[in-house]
């Protein structure tokens, strides 16, 4: 995205909401929006925003419209929360227990990181005590992965 590009982007995120933008705060707004948002594609972020609008009634932080924006071009969807993640894994360990092959290509990204590790020993997750500790584990490795999958190159 060109700065000329980001300059109508923000006039019109600006204007979706019938927001001001006083000419002694546009250059730091300007700036703010570009440290965000530079190394995507304008036509990306304007579907976002749009989408955005379509949605929400507040106006988006440039950080909204990177998450919107990638999340949307994203092949692998949101991680799931840690209770679906752990019904998962208790499903793949008991369809394995019974002697049907596991197809962990299903499963998120997310869990599939948390669980190799773990090899033989996932299959002996059973108790509240093995769930507590798994779900605190995978919001640590959710949390990094998000931190990648927005961060600014």
């Amino acid at each position: 995205m060109t700065k000329e590009e980001l300059k109508e982007l923000v006039i019109s995120s600006y204007s979706m909401y019938n927001q001001i933008i006083l000419d002694i705060d546009k250059k730091n707004i300007l700036m703010a929006w570009w440290e965000i948002l530079q190394d995507l594609p304008y036509d990306g972020v304007k579907r976002a925003l749009i989408d955005h609008a379509c949605v929400s009634q507040f106006m988006p932080k440039p950080g909204d419209l990177r998450r919107r924006h990638l999340d949307q071009v994203s092949t692998e969807g949101d991680p799931p929360s840690s209770l679906v993640a752990w019904s998962l894994v208790t499903r793949t360990v008991e369809d394995s227990n019974a002697g049907v092959t596991p197809d962990t290509s299903e499963l998120h990204p997310c869990i599939v990181q948390l669980i190799s590790p773990l090899g033989n020993a996932v299959y002996g997750l059973r108790n509240s005590t093995d769930q507590v500790a798994f779900m605190k584990t995978y919001e640590q490795v959710v949390s990094a992965y998000q931190q990648q999958k927005y961060k600014i190159f």
